[in-house]
This record gives C-alpha cells, sequence and structure tokens, in this order.
C-alpha cells in the first residue's frame, strides 16, 4: 500500500482523491492486493523464477533500464517563478527553504521537495525524462547507488506546472517478486496455466452442496449443472367447508 501511494504521489496526484474518482475504499484496495499477493505466492510455487544469482546478473546487465533515482523539485505555476526558484537553487540556496516557500506541491514542499525514489514509467513522461537525463550528469554519472548530486535542471513544463529537479541519488531495486516477474517475462505466461489448473484442481476437490431445486455438482468438471426445466413452485391446498363442496387452490 505504500508503494502505490508513492507512485500516485509520485506522479502528483492525491490518493485519497484518486480512490474518490475511481469510487474505491482503502479497504477494498487493500482487500484486492492481499488476494493478488496471495495468488502470486502460489504461482511463485507452482513456477519458481530463476536462481537468485542469474537474476542478478540478468539485472546488471539491463541497469538502465532498472535504475531508481532520488529526486527533489520546486513546482511552481509559471515559467519566471521557476526561472527565479532555480537562480536561487544554483546561488546556493536552501532546498528546503525555497520549496517551502515556492512549491505549490503540497506532498512534498514541507520536505525539501523530496520524492524520494522514482522508478522508469512512475511519474509523467517530461518528468520523467529530464530525471533520468539528470542521473547521467554530474558526479551521479556511471552510478548505480548511493548519494550524488546531478546539476539542477532548466524548468520542466508538465500538466502540474514548472519543475525545478535535482537528482540527489541512485539505486538498483531490491529482487523481489515484482521485479523477478520483469526480469523473466517469459515466466508470467506458464504461471497464468499453472494457476488455472491449480484453481481448478481446488475446485473439483471441494466439497460443495447445491439446492436441487436448481442443479447438481458435477465433481469431475468442478461445475454446476443446471436443471433442464424450471424450478418448480411450491404448492398448497385449501379445503373450504360449504354448499360448493372441496375446493383447492394452487399459487
Amino acid at each position: 500500500m505504500e508503494q502505490l501511494k508513492q507512485q500516485v504521489t509520485a506522479q502528483g496526484q492525491n490518493f485519497d482523491e484518486l480512490l474518490k474518482t475511481r469510487q474505491i475504499s482503502e479497504e477494498v484496495l487493500r482487500t484486492q492486493q492481499r488476494v493478488q499477493l496471495a495468488v502470486d505466492l502460489i504461482a511463485v510455487k507452482l513456477v519458481p523464477y530463476s536462481p537468485d544469482a542469474v537474476l542478478r546478473k540478468t539485472l546488471d546487465k539491463r541497469k538502465d533500464d532498472f535504475l531508481e533515482v532520488r529526486v527533489r523539485h520546486v513546482l511552481v505555476k509559471d515559467k519566471a517563478t521557476a526561472d527565479k526558484a532555480r537562480q536561487e537553487l544554483v546561488a546556493g540556496a536552501d532546498w528546503a527553504t525555497v520549496a517551502k516557500q515556492r512549491s505549490i506541491d503540497t506532498q512534498s514542499k514541507e520536505k525539501g521537495g523530496d520524492l524520494g525514489f522514482n522508478a522508469k514509467g512512475a511519474t509523467v513522461k517530461p518528468f520523467e525524462t529530464a530525471e533520468f537525463a539528470l542521473a547521467g550528469q554530474g558526479d551521479c554519472k556511471g552510478r548505480t547507488s548511493g548519494s550524488c548530486a546531478s546539476p539542477i535542471s532548466q524548468p520542466v513544463k508538465t500538466q502540474y506546472g514548472f519543475h525545478v529537479l535535482q537528482v540527489v541519488g541512485v539505486r538498483l531495486p531490491k529482487l523481489d517478486n515484482d521485479l523477478r516477474a520483469k526480469l523473466e517475462p517469459a515466466v508470467k505466461d506458464r504461471r497464468q496455466q499453472a494457476i488455472q489448473r491449480w484453481f481448478d484442481e481446488q475446485v473439483k476437490a471441494a466439497e460443495v452442496t447445491v439446492n436441487p431445486r436448481f442443479g447438481q455438482w458435477d465433481a469431475k468438471n468442478g461445475k454446476v449443472v443446471e436443471r433442464e426445466t424450471a424450478p418448480g413452485a411450491a404448492t398448497t391446498t385449501t379445503t373450504a367447508a360449504g354448499a360448493g363442496g372441496p375446493a383447492s387452490t394452487q399459487p
């Protein structure tokens, strides 16, 4: 959940407002994530990844694709203000002070403009292009871990305004299942097929009771076989005394 919130923040959106727009509660989202995590764990057992030593070699070869950068920024509404903020920062002004005074990003302005680490695809395209270009400059160039300091960017325009940014750290992501899946995309199809077979086996082995009015359980195929005719309605009979004799009603 924290990773999701960080991704939303990095894209300049408010997490709570996004949930309202999607008409979903955080609890429902947590439940969905919990189910998906459970399925993922089963899938990994059914179709394991390659050994971590092999995957780390693959990661090293593809480090440019997976490098994450730690970036700080000052976001303002117009280019003139962005130019002023950049001049102050280049002259040595404190980032925390400039961000607090000028930035309109309420999520980061009180943290010196710090957005944390971003991977490719986590931010809007103009911002991503700028931050990863900066990661190849200054003492960040060629590094894959640790703190560093890139040059301070020229103003970068996005739909949110104008950003002045600087990369202050780089790293390669930890080798978790999400990264393993990206490093071995071919595993995905085999895993989906294995999961489907696993689900089928669980359903066939389950104890299922079906109301006979609606059908019966086909354990061999793991499904409900519906009645060929519609369920019959309940029948009641009442007897009335009188000159007309016995009478029955069938609702």
